[in-house]
């Protein structure tokens, strides 16, 4: 799972279209950034050269995108990735994390959950009003 150039253009357009707020975010699955460092025709309207982090993860990357600092959940069944909050999408989604985050990222997760319903349900709650899911996959 993970950011390209593509999906960086798209948020960015949304941003700029919809005025979304990408200073608290939550992502289904700890997103790997997969964006080139000369990429010319990213860098003309995105910092890349901060966004990459020596991980290779997108913590980073959100900050840049929304232009301050970001809060980034990532959630995750297991620790492997090191996500911030483990959690099966199979089973309810703790209250605490329901209508806390601008927007939702998930970048493939979704599909590999056997209670598909539960999962969209609990994606969907985590958004917070006004807030936005995205299903990036979907964006190629």
């Amino acid at each position: 799972m993970g950011l390209n150039a593509a999906h960086t253009k798209w948020m960015l357009l949304m941003k700029k279209k919809n005025k979304v707020d990408f200073s608290n975010i939550a992502t289904l699955g700890r997103q790997t950034l997969y964006i080139k460092k000369d990429d010319k025709n990213l860098s003309q309207f995105f910092d890349i050269e901060n966004a990459l982090q020596e991980d290779g993860y997108s913590e980073q990357y959100w900050s840049i995108l929304a232009g301050k600092e970001s809060k980034v959940d990532s959630f995750d069944i297991s620790e492997f990735e090191q996500a911030t909050v483990i959690h099966d999408m199979n089973d309810p989604l703790p209250e605490i994390y329901q209508n806390k985050y601008g927007v939702v990222v998930d970048g493939g997760t979704l599909e590999h959950v056997f209670t598909y319903t539960t999962a969209l349900h609990n994606a969907m709650s985590m958004v917070s009003g006004g807030g936005v899911f995205y299903n990036y996959d979907a964006i190629k």
